[in-house]
């Protein structure tokens, strides 16, 4: 049993796929050609799999880092390329297939399911070892590679309102704390202009029961409603919702010069791979 010197785990998942040239950034690709877009996908995730593979959180916690793709045959293609990309932080990253959706995922969808069945398979594995509880659970994107690190870090405060194994005691003393407002967690997000978000961080009790996959229940994928009915699937779950900052997606080459200016006006901005490419 998690003594008092236990340690909470926080988990950040980036959502990228390997970075396969004709299979990365299409719609950018559409507007200038596939070899752009898969050097910009590689600057992406290799700016990203650095700033965050490195200590960014402070506090008694255990960052594990996950990249959840698709298919789960790039697995062997996408370790050997962050091996050679990023030499000194992709040991610290696991490599997790996306869940293959079933008949009984029609509500949440392919990434709904994906995401929901990144958080059991992350929680099963940690929350009862190596002296460790389970804790906030971080999901960005690949295409905000500006997202600064002390967002996240904040996001996770906000998320570690408790320990799944305080829930656990919250559940058998007032049964399910997701009823009639007995108890509630917070989630937080951070929308992006177009109406999806970049940043969602969900707190410990999203392990419990049904909730991880509860959490994604009629979400709008790509559109311009993914933020708000997400936030509506968490509310719905029973957690309130904190709202960070809003960010630019880098979907096409408007997005592109979006950033392209603020890479030129922000020198804090730590993209050292996307700088050269676009400097």
């Amino acid at each position: 049993m998690a003594g008092n010197n236990s340690a909470n785990f926080c988990t950040i998942i980036l959502v990228a796929k390997f970075p396969r040239i004709g299979k990365c950034k299409t719609r950018l690709a559409k507007q200038t050609d596939n070899d752009f877009a898969q050097k910009f996908a590689k600057a992406c995730i290799g700016d990203l799999v650095d700033k965050f593979g490195n200590d960014f959180v402070s506090g008694n916690y255990k960052v594990k880092r996950v990249i959840l793709f698709a298919p789960g045959t790039d697995k062997d293609d996408y370790r050997k390329w962050l091996e050679e990309e990023c030499p000194e932080t992709s040991s610290n990253w696991d490599l997790l297939p996306m869940k293959e959706p079933t008949e009984k995922d029609a509500a949440i969808g392919a990434l709904g399911a994906a995401l929901g069945g990144s958080i059991i398979d992350i929680s099963s594995r940690n929350s009862l070892q190596n002296n460790t509880n389970f804790g906030p659970v971080s999901f960005i994107g690949m295409d905000t590679p500006h997202l600064p690190t002390k967002v996240v870090a904040e996001s996770f405060a906000i998320a570690s309102t408790c320990s799944i194994e305080k829930n656990k005691v919250l559940n058998e003393v007032l049964g399910d704390p997701f009823t009639e407002g007995a108890v509630q967690e917070t989630a937080y997000i951070c929308p992006a202009y177009d109406g999806g978000y970049v940043l969602l961080s969900l707190p410990p009790a999203v392990a419990n029961g049904n909730n991880a996959y509860r959490a994604f229940e009629n979400v709008a994928w790509s559109t311009s409603e993914a933020c708000s009915t997400q936030v509506k699937a968490l509310k719905d779950v029973g957690f309130k919702v904190k709202y960070g900052a809003v960010y630019t997606d880098i979907d096409d080459l408007e997005d592109l010069h979006v950033l392209k200016d603020k890479l030129a006006s922000d020198n804090s901005i730590d993209c050292p791979r996307l700088r050269k490419l676009l400097l």
